[in-house]
């Protein structure tokens, strides 16, 4: 404690350098994505943006691509002027349209539900246990949700 207030020094990088290489290995590795193309691509394997459609209609976005913008927006809060700005061929006012009629607490909450089921279901999953528990930097804390493997997490 200082006369200022708290004083947090920030901790050194603690990875070695053996383990830079490694990692620098394991991502060449992989091959180059934009996350453009990769939030198209999750959504082929979860479907996870079905669940954003308009309240009034309940019809199934048209342009899923164009709708996957706002969804960005929202997880990296960059906003959609800005990004609007960075992605040409349609105006912002198609985008904030889609936002408006498309995207609300409930298809979030519908949406992730799907994205991790789909990760529940997926046998690699398994490696990390039966569901039960949730790990957090290491920390194991009780979830609730299925009692068995296969079961679903469903949103409230």
């Amino acid at each position: 404690m200082t006369p200022s207030g708290l004083k947090i020094t920030p901790l050194n990088n603690s990875v070695p350098d053996a383990a830079d290489v490694l990692i620098q290995q394991a991502y060449s590795l992989l091959p180059p994505i934009k996350i453009t193309e990769w939030r198209v691509e999750v959504d082929k394997w979860t479907d996870f943006t079905r669940p954003f459609t308009p309240l009034k209609t309940g019809d199934l976005a048209k342009h899923k691509s164009l709708l996957l913008t706002p969804l960005l927006a929202d997880a990296i809060h960059l906003g959609l002027s800005k990004m609007a700005e960075s992605c040409s061929g349609t105006p912002y006012a198609k985008r904030a349209w889609l936002q408006a009629w498309h995207v609300r607490d409930e298809t979030y909450s519908a949406a992730l539900a799907a994205l991790v089921n789909a990760q529940f279901r997926h046998p690699f999953a398994g490696d990390w246990g039966d569901g039960s528990t949730a790990s957090s930097d290491g920390q194991r804390f009780r979830v609730g949700g299925h009692a068995e493997r296969g079961g679903n997490i469903h949103p409230k």
